[in-house]
């Protein structure tokens, strides 16, 4: 069985790096669903969506979403806390408790 508590409380710099790479992966395939959405409204305009301030909408939602839960994450959190600290030989961050708050 799992403990949850490992990773809501995690002060590791894998764990935490682990769960910004989660972040990114899950928000990476809602930006792909997304961004599919909008391929299939650009196929045929006006088939699918109702409006075109729902594709707007869902144009902005996929900018947001790929910047700010994919790339960013992913390149700072999951770069930064897993692949670095291990790049540089060190066995944890220099304030391992900056990660949990």
């Amino acid at each position: 069985m799992v403990r949850w508590s490992r990773w809501f409380m995690a002060n590791s710099h894998k764990d935490v790096g682990t769960m910004y790479l989660m972040l990114g992966m899950w928000s990476g395939f809602g930006g792909l669903n997304l961004s599919w959405m909008m391929r299939l409204e650009l196929s045929r305009p006006g088939m699918w969506l109702p409006s075109s301030e729902v594709y707007n909408g869902i144009v902005t939602l996929h900018a947001i979403m790929m910047i700010f839960f994919f790339v960013m994450p992913v390149l700072i959190g999951g770069f930064g806390n897993w692949l670095l600290p291990m790049m540089l030989g060190s066995i944890d961050m220099s304030f391992p408790r900056l990660n949990t708050f």
